[in-house]
């Protein structure tokens, strides 16, 4: 089951939460996954683990470590421009594992 976290209180108010219950879509967000795999735009190294400490050095090396794994994962792209150098990034049947979901996705620089 997703972690939720409720809007009810803080956003819509007090007033309106007793209206909200039912209804998740306006009731509750969704927090999002915590990142398996995360890439710098500037700074990292592809030889590097991939965690918030030791960020990959392109998309490309976190592509190909996405089907390394039979988990879902979470990639993170953070701020600034990712550069492919002319390399395109090729996603293919390797990267389709059955019952793994890839979620890509921005990282804001304080996470």
């Amino acid at each position: 089951m997703p972690k939720t976290r409720s809007l009810r209180a803080t956003f819509w108010g007090p007033a309106l939460a007793p209206l909200l219950w039912g209804c998740p879509a306006l009731g509750s967000v969704e927090e999002p996954a915590p990142c398996t795999i995360h890439v710098a735009a500037d700074g990292g190294l592809d030889s590097a683990d991939g965690s918030a400490s030791g960020p990959l050095g392109s998309v490309h090396e976190a592509a190909a470590r996405i089907g390394q794994s039979k988990e879902d994962v979470v990639v993170c792209l953070g701020p600034g421009n990712h550069r492919l150098n002319g390399k395109p990034l090729e996603l293919d049947s390797r990267h389709n594992v059955p019952g793994q979901t890839v979620t890509w996705r921005s990282r804001d620089s304080e996470s």
